[in-house]
């Protein structure tokens, strides 16, 4: 039972850590960030329209790839 609590434990923090890091480089970066477009590009619509529209605030010339041309 320990070993997999342990398992449960490490996915849990992957999923945390995975979203946290694309929502702090939502807010702060301009999207040229490979790892956050990647990550970005398999979310679902609302999100990937939150983040994209956060990186225009940011920089309104950043080409994105995971982002629809707005």
């Amino acid at each position: 039972m320990g070993f997999l609590k342990a398992i449960v434990s490490l996915v849990l923090f992957a999923i945390i850590a995975v979203a946290g890091y694309w929502l702090v480089a939502s807010y702060t970066t301009k999207g040229e960030l490979p790892y956050w477009a990647e990550i970005n590009g398999n979310l679902p619509d609302p999100l990937r329209d939150f983040a994209c529209a956060n990186i225009k605030k940011t920089d309104a010339t950043a080409v994105v790839p995971s982002c629809p041309a707005i």
